[in-house]
């Protein structure tokens, strides 16, 4: 066996035990004995030149630089097998791992995930709500959607979106505070705010010809959430008026679940796609960017 195919067999055991916490378990799962997984651990270690595992009584525990080589095999093996079952099958399959913040995977995927699941069939998707912005150092990751402002060094990244808010309530509760006859009588409604605790105000800024006469504190009378779909069911059951990315209300909006009584304004911000740097060539990846430019009407419908 030579020091490539060693190593690599020494990783693919250390990736097992590392993800079960037992060389016991390993051992089962590999047909090997005991003594066969620990060989192979204390190879790797030495050959690393570090110990990947604290030994305790009855336990093991992942060191620092063994979390960190977890990370790195997570990826690189996740990666290895799907590759291996695409060719073996000659069509999309396996698993793809797609990382978004709780707002997003809630709102904007998973109404629209039924088509994609419909078009690839054989392809599992695996939804993280991540709210980090750099998830790859931690999970295997195919692809994430991140909000911002278009700034991911060291990774690939697409704009897929230029985001708009708008101010968003059901049809019953603008009806109830007039706000079809305008803008003024914003002054009358519970604000709900999440996300930017800013973003009321940046959307009153905008619309400040609209409010010469007339005075209107987002901050007088509110409810606060911190994520958008909380302010979004809010607004749904009647608790006032949020103000809303669009992108994550358009189901309702067409719905009729929401409505907005004034205009959407931009933000500056937007979504995008990142993946590490070479993912984008991948079949996985090329099949969703296919599916949300031709199928899922998320580009589309905010362009």
């Amino acid at each position: 066996m030579n020091k490539h195919h060693r190593m690599l067999t020494n990783l693919h055991t250390f990736n097992i035990a590392a993800r079960v916490l037992s060389f016991k378990e390993t051992a089962e799962q590999l047909a090997l004995t005991n003594s066969a997984v620990s060989h192979r651990i204390r190879a790797l270690e030495k050959e690393l030149g570090f110990q990947l595992f604290i030994r305790r009584v009855r336990h093991i525990e992942l060191t620092e630089e063994g979390k960190k080589l977890l990370a790195v095999s997570n990826r690189t093996f996740d990666a290895l097998f799907s590759e291996v079952e695409q060719i073996s099958s000659n069509e999309l399959s396996g698993e793809i791992y797609i990382a978004a913040s709780p707002s997003i995977a809630t709102c904007m995927l998973l109404p629209r995930l039924s088509s994609f699941q419909a078009r690839y069939p054989n392809l599992n998707v695996k939804l993280i709500a991540h709210p980090s912005a750099k998830p790859f150092d931690y999970e295997p990751i195919d692809l994430a959607i991140f909000y911002g402002k278009d700034h991911y060094p060291n990774y690939y990244h697409k704009r897929i979106i230029n985001e708009r808010v708008l101010p968003v309530c059901t049809h019953e509760y603008a009806q109830q505070h007039h706000l079809f006859d305008g803008i003024k009588h914003l002054a009358t409604v519970n604000f709900l705010h999440a996300g930017e605790k800013t973003a009321w105000q940046h959307w009153l800024d905008q619309m400040a010809p609209e409010l010469r006469n007339c005075k209107i504190d987002p901050h007088h009378k509110y409810y606060d959430f911190n994520t958008y779909d909380f302010a979004h069911t809010a607004a749904k059951n009647g608790l006032g008026v949020a103000i809303a990315r669009e992108s994550l209300v358009t189901h309702w909006l067409a719905s009729g679940e929401l409505v907005s009584p004034f205009p959407a304004q931009p933000t500056g911000l937007g979504y995008d796609i990142v993946c590490l740097p070479g993912g984008e060539q991948r079949p996985k990846f090329i099949a969703f960017m296919d599916w949300l430019e031709n199928e899922s009407g998320i580009i589309q419908a905010l362009d």
